[in-house]
C-alpha cells in the first residue's frame, strides 16, 4: 500500500468523526500485516461463500471479460475452471494465513449465507466477537440497506462434475467453513 491510500484512509476516518472505517475489498486479505501497522484496532470481517458458487461466479465473469476484451480465443471450459480453482485455492491460502496471524479479538470469519439468511444475528455476532459494542442500534440502518440494495442473482446451476471437480479441490475449505 503506497502513501495514498493510507493519507485517504486516514482521512475518511478523520471525517467520520470517530466512526471506524469500513474498506470492502477482497484485496484487502493481502494487506492484513500493512493494515494492521497503518490502523493498530483494526478488526477485520472474513466473509467466505460455498467454493462451488466463488468458482463459477468467476469462471462466468471470466468468460464476460474474455468475450469482451480479448483477442485470442476463450480457454476451454474446464480449463478455466481449472485455473480459477488454482487461484481461489492460492488465495484463501493467502487470506486464511493473514487472518490466523491476528489475535481472536482482531478478526472473525462469516458464511455470506448466513449473512444473507440471518443479517441482524450475523452483525450481532461479529460486533460481539470484535468487541464493537452493541450492533442493536444499527438494525434501522440494516433495514435500509436491505431495502436499497437488490438482491444478489444467483449464479447459473452447477453440473454435476463441477459440483465434484469443486468439492475434491476444495474438499479443505468446505471443512474449515463447515460446508458438509
Amino acid at each position: 500500500m503506497g502513501r495514498y491510500p493510507s493519507q485517504y484512509s486516514k482521512g475518511i476516518t478523520y471525517r467520520a468523526e470517530g466512526k471506524r472505517l469500513l474498506l470492502k475489498s477482497p484485496s484487502n486479505g493481502f494487506r492484513v500485516s500493512t493494515l494492521c501497522r497503518l490502523f493498530p484496532d483494526a478488526a477485520f470481517v472474513q466473509i467466505v461463500r460455498e467454493p462451488t458458487a466463488v468458482v463459477l461466479s468467476a469462471v462466468e465473469s471470466w468468460q464476460q471479460m474474455w468475450a469482451r476484451y480479448a483477442l485470442a480465443a476463450e480457454p476451454a471450459a474446464a480449463t478455466l475452471e481449472d485455473l480459477v480453482i488454482d487461484a481461489y485455492l492460492a488465495m484463501d491460502a493467502r487470506v486464511n494465513e493473514s487472518i490466523r496471524s491476528l489475535a481472536n479479538h482482531h478478526a472473525i470469519a462469516i458464511r455470506y449465507e448466513e449473512l444473507v439468511v440471518s443479517p441482524y444475528e450475523t452483525v450481532e455476532r461479529i460486533y460481539g466477537a470484535l468487541n464493537l459494542g452493541k450492533a442493536a442500534s444499527l438494525r434501522t440502518r440494516i433495514d435500509q440497506l436491505l431495502k436499497s440494495s437488490p438482491p444478489l442473482r444467483n449464479a447459473r446451476q452447477p453440473t454435476p462434475h463441477q459440483i465434484t471437480a469443486v468439492r475434491k479441490r476444495c474438499e479443505e475449505i468446505y471443512a474449515r467453513y463447515d460446508y458438509g
